[in-house]
């Protein structure tokens, strides 16, 4: 069940509570119901202007029956509010009847209170996205670092690579050409070659016996 629904109904009189612990709270009750009133009136367009104000009335047989106030609460009220600026009375027509005019106090009392709220707010949604830059910037930091990190891992993890086989291939050709150059690739137990290798070197002046050294 919703409680508040259930009092928002026709018996429902809306009073600012900061304005009945300046005033009073039936100050602040009679002011609720005369704001009420004003924009009823207004959107109706049945305010009647003096002065360059505005102004609409209302009985106090009205008033009690809409805030349950007799009517020495009422002027206590009225007198509270008038005495504080927020409204002023006249008496007006034929018949006479009470006429009240909301004054801009209300305006100026709630209006520095209502910016300095959205300035809070500012400040609060300022901070939040703020934060969230810097979270951002974080978490792109360590999402770059991470990157390079597992670049690294993965390097690093890389099996060594072999020399490809056409390489070991060249380096026995190049032996084997080395060994090309060699004029002994026969074996040397071979008497005919060396009887023929000491002959030549004889005839360069060569003895026997350094030739058989050799």
């Amino acid at each position: 069940m919703k409680l508040m629904s259930l009092l928002s109904g026709k018996g429902f009189v809306m009073f600012n509570k900061e304005l009945a612990h300046e005033v009073s709270v039936n100050g602040a009750i009679i002011f609720g119901q005369l704001c009420s009133s004003y924009e009823s009136f207004g959107s109706k367009k049945m305010l009647t202007v003096r002065d360059g104000k505005e102004y609409f009335y209302l009985t106090s047989g009205v008033l009690e029956e809409e805030t349950a106030l007799s009517y020495r609460q009422q002027l206590k009220a009225i007198k509270d509010l008038e005495d504080a600026g927020y409204i002023e009375s006249v008496i007006m027509g034929s018949p006479s009847k009470k006429y009240f005019h909301i004054t801009d106090k209300i305006v100026q009392h709630l209006l520095p209170k209502v910016a300095v709220s959205s300035d809070k707010s500012a400040d609060l949604n300022e901070e939040n996205e703020q934060g969230t830059s810097v979270q951002k910037q974080s978490e792109d930091f360590l999402s770059h670092d991470k990157s390079v990190t597992l670049a690294i891992t993965k390097e690093q993890s890389k099996p060594v690579q072999k020399l490809p086989a056409y390489k070991k291939k060249n380096k026995k050709e190049q032996y084997k050409n080395i060994n090309n150059y060699f004029v002994n690739k026969e074996s040397v137990n071979n008497d005919e070659i060396i009887n023929k290798l000491i002959y030549e070197y004889r005839l360069k002046g060569l003895s026997k016996e350094v030739c058989y050294r050799a």
